[in-house]
């Protein structure tokens, strides 16, 4: 989930906008599950950085 966080805040900038909301949803899965499925959220404002 860092390396997402990471790739998608990067996009964001690139792309004017601004990362507002991230959430790891990963606690979801139970132990049998948690190796193969990751889960997140993410709320990106189209206003960008000066909002």
């Amino acid at each position: 989930m860092d390396t997402a966080y990471v790739w998608i805040n990067d996009a964001c900038i690139k792309a004017g906008v601004r990362l507002a909301h991230f959430e790891n949803r990963n606690d979801q899965y139970g132990p049998d599950g948690a190796p193969y499925f990751a889960s997140a959220a993410f709320a990106i404002d189209r206003r960008g950085g000066d909002a």
